[in-house]
């Protein structure tokens, strides 16, 4: 016989699921039991706080391709984890976080910590369910893996009454075998079109991101197609590293402070192809580029998820694939007299490259222009960045060119605190590759305390603190809108800080301040 927790526990390592991230309680005993057994097949890492714990699975997620795992415990620590639930949302990443539930006799008596998961979580969650009985749990767990992984990727919340984990099952309960998706590629019709609306195109644009870039070559295959075909493409919000930035045909990124000339050259398009995108807000500036419901240009959305085509914008075609699949369909497609794009697609990268290479000056004796050119220099080719939010995130979203193998972590929630939970899962994940974290003071102070999960797990990524004392984007907005005149008080925007390098040292951390740009290639 097997226990409902062993069934879970084994059921997660048959996904391809080496790290499980969390903060343990003691509604889930008997799972870190079944954990501690398994340990050479899947490690727990137990962090600081349950909002860090789950950006870590998020990142884990979003940077392997792996179904990412979190366990907390009820009450507060499920409304800690659910920021990682809405990143892992907006992120299109595949992570299903489990808590611990009150025993079922108790539900409903406002028992000690007790939710109703199923209503907290249905508005941030692709599925959001309890486990009501232990003969429920492969069938709820089989859902919850292909739910979380299918058509647009996103987070599952199963909650997990303690006497459900406690129960031992009849042999015939085993756990769950790794899930194959369905692969959702595009027709031969629909491939036919798609190239025949491409091919009468004059200035068409390629705007690609979202879930799904991780499994199989689809980055190879879509450079592939799109370089062979003199396509010039561009980044939706934080997926610029689905494409090698060094490609002829990347030329930026749309989102938060878009160049100029990629708005102009998106407003310019005759025709998008949408590849893998939901249409965002900061994507669309502030849904303000593309006249909704009908552009006037063609559109081609392609999209793993049924609902999310047309949500928006109506398609000239729409295509309901996968995008690996997608990219796959499309690797070898030669589109006739391709090469009259070819001037505009050189010209649109490489004014690109100069406006990025050519950063003005900044004031003051630290220039955050001039590090960004050393870390591009200097970073090896398989680099992971990571960020949250803030204005200090401009630099390493905009002034950074992500190579083939160089990857990007940053949510596009915008939520603060992912910067360094995602470098503690970039770096538990692959231990040998330089891993670089960008944190805000302000960001920098949300997961601060997932230093101490670093150090007890022994990983150190180098971790950017761009310390200017104050919420500097909230203080942005203020002056925008209301002036110096504004009448909120300036103090409420500032930020008292430690001493950086002594805390650095107090985790047993190397810890460097620097005050000018000379002094950080040492540093």
């Amino acid at each position: 016989m097997s226990s409902a927790s062993k069934i879970l526990v084994e059921s997660l390592i048959n996904q391809g699921t080496e790290l499980i991230f969390g903060v343990p309680g003691e509604s889930f005993l008997p799972i870190l039991e079944e954990l501690g057994s398994a340990r050479a097949r899947i490690r727990t890492i137990m962090c600081r706080q349950e909002g860090g714990a789950c950006f870590a699975a998020e990142a884990y997620a979003k940077l392997t391709g792996n179904l990412g795992a979190c366990l907390v415990t009820r009450g507060p620590g499920a409304t800690n984890a659910s920021i990682g639930v809405h990143t892992a949302s907006q992120n299109s990443t595949p992570m299903v976080l489990f808590i611990g539930q009150v025993p079922t006799r108790f539900r409903g008596r406002e028992a000690f910590q007790e939710v109703d998961y199923e209503k907290f979580f249905a508005p941030l969650a692709k599925w959001a369910t309890q486990i009501h009985r232990a003969d429920h749990m492969q069938e709820i767990l089989h859902r919850a893996f292909y739910v979380a992984r299918s058509g647009r990727p996103g987070p599952v919340v199963v909650a997990l009454p303690e006497d459900v984990l406690n129960e031992n099952l009849p042999p015939e309960h085993t756990p769950i075998a790794n899930i194959e998706l369905p692969d959702s590629g595009p027709t031969p019709q629909a491939l036919q079109r798609f190239a025949e609306l491409l091919g009468r195109a004059e200035r068409p644009l390629v705007l690609f991101g979202g879930g799904g870039w991780t499994t199989g070559s689809a980055r190879e295959d879509f450079k592939q197609f799109a370089t062979s075909n003199h396509l010039p493409a561009v980044a939706s919000f934080r997926f610029q590293d689905c494409l090698d930035n060094h490609s002829l045909s990347y030329v930026g990124d749309l989102g938060v402070a878009a160049m100029p000339s990629v708005t102009a050259l998106a407003k310019e398009s005759d025709l998008i192809l949408a590849l893998g995108v939901r249409f965002d807000e900061p994507t669309t500036q502030s849904y303000g580029l593309f006249k909704i419901p009908t552009m006037d240009k063609t559109l081609i959305h392609i999209h793993p998820q049924a609902d999310q085509l047309g949500q928006l914008h109506r398609a000239d075609l729409a295509i309901c694939s996968r995008v690996d699949s997608f990219c796959r369909s499309i690797r070898s497609l030669r589109l006739e007299g391709a090469a009259r794009w070819r001037a505009r697609t050189e010209h649109a990268h490489q004014r690109h490259v100069e406006q990025l290479k050519n950063c003005p000056e900044q004031p003051g004796e630290l220039d955050m222009g001039k590090i960004m050119l050393h870390l591009q220099e200097t970073l090896g080719e398989d680099a992971i960045v990571t960020t949250g939010a803030g204005n200090y995130a401009v630099w390493s979203n905009k002034y950074f060119f992500y190579g083939a193998r160089q990857r990007m972590l940053s949510p596009q929630s915008g939520a603060m605190g992912y910067a360094i939970p995602s470098a503690l899962a970039a770096k538990l994940a692959y231990p040998k590759r330089p891993v670089v974290c960008f944190a805000g003071d302000g960001e920098f102070h949300m997961t601060a305390q997932e230093l101490g999960t670093m150090r007890q797990h022994e990983v150190a990524p180098v971790i950017l603190v761009v310390n200017n004392g104050l919420y500097g984007t909230i203080r942005l907005h203020q002056l925008r809108r209301f002036g110096k005149d504004s009448r909120a008080n300036a103090r409420d925007t500032e930020i008292v800080n430690p001493d950086f390098v002594r805390l650095a040292e107090a985790y047993g951390f190397l810890g460097a301040r620097i005050t000018h740009t000379e002094q950080f290639p040492e540093a």
